[in-house]
């Protein structure tokens, strides 16, 4: 392949300040507000929301627009056919691999289900949860109504920019890495982008390896955004106006 190198390393640098430093900043920033302020009003917290969809989705306006100024498709960034173990890791490590998968799209699914109609289950998931968590969660019926947006926006632009663009910009841009460490790295940065929800951010570094994993087995990002996409969704269930700071 031949790349104009000026406008896709420009790009990939946009990129990789904005969610390693610039959106990591915000978060701490936003979290250590709502911590000062004892809370966030209904109205704060919506707009908080906005503000999250735009600038997840900047990134990924910016990758596309350099489509058109670079010999890559959407096919490169993952948006093709799942191919399975396109990488030959094995039977086994793949096979485990999409059975995690599914285990994992069947454990949300009956999450949302059990959550939605068990009060007691609420409660005893919210005092589980930081304080600084709790305070950024949807629990009004406005804010869960925002929250949908901002879990699909999340999960198609998180999947576009962690899974599809890095994998394929670490390996133009430094063709020396193996696929092993772009995953590595693309794992880490995606934990780095999650630092706004404390300790509780190894979980996203742990949910962005299981992700990497899912992408390298399915050669594809569509099942990554739906597990995604779903992953965020139960935050909706989480939380009620009783239970708001439970815990």
């Amino acid at each position: 392949m031949i790349f104009d190198l000026n406008v896709f390393t420009l790009v990939f640098i946009a990129v990789f300040i904005q969610i390693l430093i610039i959106n990591p900043l915000k978060g701490l920033g936003s979290i250590k507000n709502r911590i000062e302020n004892k809370g966030i009003s209904e109205t704060s917290k919506i707009g908080l929301y906005k503000s999250i969809i735009i600038w997840e989705l900047a990134p990924v306006i910016l990758i596309l627009f350099t489509i058109p100024f670079s010999d890559f498709n959407f096919q490169n960034i993952g948006f093709r056919m799942i191919k399975f173990d396109q990488y030959s890791f094995g039977n086994w490590i793949s096979y485990s691999v999409a059975a995690v998968y599914f285990l994992s799209f069947i454990y949300n699914i009956y999450s949302i289900f059990k959550l939605k109609g068990d009060d007691n289950l609420r409660k005893q998931n919210a005092a589980k949860l930081p304080e600084e968590l709790k305070l950024f969660l949807p629990v009004t019926a406005k804010e869960k109504n925002v929250w949908t947006y901002v879990a699909i926006t999340a999960g198609i632009t998180e999947e576009i920019l962690y899974r599809g663009y890095l994998f394929f910009a670490l390996e133009i841009i430094f063709p020396a890495l193996s696929i092993f460490m772009v995953f590595i790295i693309s794992s880490i940065i995606f934990g780095i982008g999650h630092l706004y929800q404390g300790v509780e951010a190894v979980k996203p570094a742990i949910i962005g390896i299981l992700y990497g994993l899912f992408y390298l087995v399915f050669g594809s990002i569509y099942p990554v955004i739906l597990l995604h996409i779903l992953q965020d969704y139960t935050a909706n269930f989480l939380f009620d106006e009783t239970i708001r700071h439970s815990g």
